[in-house]
């Protein structure tokens, strides 16, 4: 029994080299390389928009263009939008190692579910367990076990952190802004986001120093923003060890950052394992799918809890004997919904191309106009179709 639970681990850490419950991230893997989906659908979004000054309002014809494109390597690491929208996979960036790509499949495979046991603050747990399976899995477009999987909470999780990662995105002084002190700024409605990214103590939020035996062996500057965004971890065992890329190039990188998690979470939402998006006159799958690959501009009508979709066996091992998510995080098609000139929303591309447009240097910056834009046309509620009606287009609203 333990050789066979140790044979599933190294399995599980060889086929998981990058983190699983999103649309795929190239992958250095021989034995199982992923499509670099997000990096290839963030180079489409990039054409699309140019060097215009408006918004696009129609990249769907890239879609089909990006998923074609898509190769089986791993974008090279650099301050570009196509590499940073890989963030929410792997936020400490443990992929850009060879010894880390390893770990981080077993930790996906077998740690998180350990940590996700105790407290769940996001020190404990570490930032890629919380994404994916814990407090934090609204940075994925996903829903939460301990918001009951309300809609409209999620909801409100979604928009909370695309603030949060806006004003980071857009905002020097907001990225040096001390992280315990930032997250009341950020958004109206965040108290779900302050709970999601609050520490087991405040003690990161102030200098300190670690002591072995009585003795200083180390000081930490208090975390910031840019922290959040610009962390490498390199430890193989655990996803500790970890520094943070400083001064100018280290604020670029954390600006670039926030604009990479603002992509996924964007294109994570146009999976249909994270967020079921359905055809005028079909039903809606339950968290267990079956999922298809596709993307179709339609409201959200369920946000799915990664945990809900595995199923693990009834011995506690936490072992997971199933799962149905990754069948829509393959290269998707474009659904016909996409195509009408009266969408309920905008297609993947265009919603990504509108990140990058709002989040374009020299233009000021303007957290109003994108907040109007993720809820009228990638996350509209009932409220908002009922509002513009059935003969508007959802750029209409903005």
């Amino acid at each position: 029994m333990l050789y066979n639970r140790a044979w599933r681990i190294f399995v599980a850490a060889i086929f998981v080299a990058t983190p699983a419950g999103a649309y795929q991230i190239g992958s250095h893997s021989r034995l199982a390389p992923l499509y670099d989906l997000h990096e290839s659908f963030t180079a489409a979004a990039r054409r699309c928009l140019g060097a215009g000054d408006r918004r696009p309002e129609d990249c769907s014809a890239l879609v089909e263009q990006a998923s074609r494109a898509s190769t089986k390597h791993q974008a090279t690491p650099a301050n570009t939008e196509e590499y940073a929208s890989r963030w929410a996979d792997d936020p400490t960036r443990m992929l850009d190692r060879p010894f880390s790509q390893i770990r981080i499949g077993a930790q996906l495979a077998t740690d998180c579910r350990r940590a996700l046991g105790s407290d769940r603050s996001i020190d404990l747990v570490g930032l890629l367990c919380s994404g994916h399976y814990g407090r934090l899995q609204f940075i994925h477009a996903q829903a939460r076990s301990e918001d009951g999987r309300n809609m409209a909470i999620t909801r409100r999780n979604i928009l909370a952190w695309a603030d949060f990662a806006y004003l980071a995105a857009t905002g020097e002084r907001f990225r040096s802004t001390p992280f315990c002190d930032a997250l009341p700024l950020a958004t109206p409605d965040g108290r779900g986001l302050r709970e999601a990214l609050s520490f087991s103590d405040e003690s990161f939020c102030t200098r300190r120093r670690v002591r072995v035996f009585g003795v200083s062996v180390r000081r930490y500057e208090p975390w910031t923003v840019r922290t959040l965004f610009a962390l490498q971890c390199s430890n193989p065992i655990l996803e500790r060890r970890c520094s943070e890329r400083i001064d100018a190039y280290g604020d670029e990188t954390a600006r670039i950052a926030a604009i990479g998690a603002l992509l996924h979470l964007v294109q994570d939402s146009y999976s249909q394992s994270h967020v079921a998006r359905v055809p005028e006159g079909e039903r809606t799958a339950g968290p267990r799918g079956p999922f298809l690959p596709g993307v179709v501009c339609r409201a959200p009508s369920a946000y799915y809890d990664y945990q809900e979709q595995n199923l693990h066996e009834p011995n506690d091992n936490q072992e997971i004997v199933d799962d149905p998510h990754g069948a829509a995080d393959l290269p998707p098609r474009l659904h016909e919904s996409c195509k009408d000139p009266l969408r309920q929303v905008d297609d993947l591309v265009t919603a990504s191309a509108a990140v990058l447009f709002f989040t374009r240097p020299g233009r000021a910056p303007d957290p109003q106009g994108f907040r109007r834009y993720l809820e009228s046309c990638v996350f509209p509620d009932a409220e908002t179709l009922r509002r513009r009606g059935p003969h508007s287009r959802c750029f209409d609203d903005n």
